[in-house]
């Protein structure tokens, strides 16, 4: 697994993290202040979810595209929408 895919997926992960405590009130720093952790410590325990995470999409992605299986727009609309949904809550 490429090593710049698995940084961009943490990367990823902890702004999506850094967002949901900021919709709570908290800043990262604190948060990880709170638990011990600095940020290269989390990123370092993250990793393997990471790239497992990343495994399991290549694997679907590629089952997907040997099957023709390909969402509609209404598909995708449906799926954008319930993600907006679920994110302002």
């Amino acid at each position: 697994m490429p090593q710049t895919l698995v940084d961009r997926e943490l990367t990823s992960q902890l702004e999506a993290m850094e967002r949901t405590l900021n919709r709570q009130g908290l800043k990262l720093e604190r948060y990880l202040e709170y638990v011990g952790k600095t940020i290269d410590q989390w990123v370092e325990e993250q990793r393997p979810d990471a790239e497992d995470r990343l495994k399991v999409d290549l694997v679907l992605a590629e089952f997907a595209r040997r099957e023709g299986l390909e969402p509609s727009d209404e598909d995708v609309i449906t799926y954008l929408e319930s993600r907006r949904t679920r994110t302002t809550t």
